[in-house]
């Protein structure tokens, strides 16, 4: 019955893995994930920290650390374009996409705030 479980396991995942093959340049699931996580935060510092005026200078700024993220992953923006237009046309692929990316926002942000109160002054 062990045996049967197991099989029934692997079967189960290696369907779930070989199922639709990705277009020529397009990041798989996980390294889309990835960036796309990088690109958000990239998004936020720039907001926050780098912008001082005009939303001029914040799209400028936006690109500017895309370009940094994409080369930190050595992802062309073509291929990161494709990878987001693929994503799209996907509902439920990218619904899993942003729900990782989300989670993993969650726990950063958890570890970040946990740290910083275990420094705060008693």
């Amino acid at each position: 019955m062990r045996k049967v479980t197991i099989s029934a396991m692997i079967i189960a995942v290696l369907a779930a893995c070989g199922g639709q093959k990705l277009p020529a340049g397009v990041l798989d699931k996980e390294r889309m994930e990835l960036v796309l996580t990088d690109v958000i935060l990239a998004e936020a510092f720039a907001e926050s920290y780098l912008s001082a005026d005009t939303s001029k200078r914040l799209k400028q700024l936006y690109t500017q650390e895309l370009d940094k993220v994409l080369a930190i992953h050595k992802v062309s923006p073509k291929d990161f374009q494709a990878s987001i237009q693929y994503y799209k046309s996907q509902p439920e692929q990218f619904k899993v996409v942003i729900d990782t990316v989300n989670a993993r926002a969650m726990r950063t942000k958890d570890l970040i705030f946990k740290q910083a109160m275990d420094k705060k002054p008693k």
